[in-house]
């Protein structure tokens, strides 16, 4: 049938087993056909073998390559607000990937400039920022909304459409209700994926054609390690399939994290000398993002933990704390060194 079977296991943690299967795509008639359950097991069978019938299976894979090759083609223009350069980067990739028009924007302010200048389809904002945060540029963005009309490109616009703002948190369910009250339409769940960027984008933007979206493949061979040194650090698979198991994306948002996240080590590490609990947080929010994105979840804990230290004891002796952060950021930077090399 030309398909392909793929494993990927983990001693001590499991085994994933994984398939494809080249299929022509039902035409848009087949495609209203529905599962419904009968009451008996011939039921289902029946309407099973109903849906199974308008797909056709190919003997050739060669003939049909195209197909695995096909990608989501999505053309929204988006905004992204993130004041985090790697959370940039993944989510910019994400996006154009899926044949999105993207635009970075680093805080509230920037974006709340942008959106009366250009009119975007969907915005995916960050809580955490600096100078205006993500619940203050979704409030105003409101604000704006409810006025008469706009500015755009130096044009007054009246009766404009309410632009989907998507917030992305990673602070909790109580954060999550301050985005909503904000005016934020839905909260997607650090880090970003191509799954989450869809469902999103599909809720709330006009796509003409739905139907002939396709679904992305995965092209690239899968990239795993079993080495229970490095994933103790860092979720290789997680990162992998973030990537795309791309090396080129891998290498990318590798150096990427290393770069920034050092300066948020120095900034944190001020920060704690200082005594500047604004900074310090700011900083700790924007590590913790980055961390996520490179599937080291025990170091993310950790810094979680460190937050909620810290909010309720402003006392703590800054160098245990420098100690500890620099040496599991070290750690992680050697594994995710030793991971590209292998």
């Amino acid at each position: 049938m030309g398909g392909e079977i793929t494993l990927s296991s983990t001693v001590g943690v499991g085994s994933v087993f994984s398939f494809t299967i080249p299929m022509r795509l039902p035409e848009k008639s087949d495609r209203n056909t529905q599962f419904v359950c009968g009451e008996t097991d011939e039921d289902f069978i029946e309407n099973v073998l109903e849906v199974t019938d308008s797909l056709e299976f190919n003997d050739e894979y060669e003939d049909n390559e195209h197909i695995q090759h096909e990608h989501i083609n999505i053309p929204v223009k988006v905004l992204v607000v993130d004041d985090n350069i790697v959370n940039q980067k993944v989510s910019s990739i994400i996006l154009t990937g899926l044949g999105c028009n993207v635009t970075l924007a680093s805080d509230g302010q920037e974006a709340i400039k942008l959106v009366q200048e250009v009119s975007f389809d969907i915005v995916f904002m960050d809580g955490q920022m600096p100078i205006i945060d993500g619940f203050e540029a979704t409030r105003r963005i409101r604000e704006n909304e409810a006025r008469i009309g706009k500015t755009l490109n130096g044009e007054e616009v009246h009766n404009n459409k309410r632009l989907p703002i998507i917030s992305l948190s990673a602070l909790g369910q109580d954060n999550n209700d301050k985005f909503l009250e904000a005016g934020a339409d839905y909260v997607v769940s650090k880090p970003l994926t191509q799954e989450s960027a869809i469902d999103a984008i599909v809720k709330f933007c006009d796509i003409d054609d739905l139907d002939d979206v396709v679904m992305p493949g995965n092209n690239n061979q899968a990239i795993h390690t079993n080495d229970s040194d490095v994933l103790s650090v860092f979720d290789s698979s997680y990162f992998c399939e973030l990537a795309n198991n791309d090396q080129g994306v891998m290498r990318e948002f590798i150096e990427t994290f290393i770069e920034d996240s050092s300066n948020y080590m120095s900034q944190i590490k001020d920060a704690l000398y200082d005594c500047d609990y604004n900074m310090l947080s700011l900083s700790l929010h924007s590590l913790k993002g980055s961390l996520g994105y490179v599937g080291a979840f025990e170091f993310c804990e950790f810094i979680a933990n460190l937050e909620k230290d810290i909010l309720t004891d402003k006392h703590m002796k800054p160098e245990p704390i420098i100690c500890e952060l620099t040496s599991r950021f070290n750690e992680l930077k050697s594994k995710l060194e030793q991971f590209l090399e292998s």
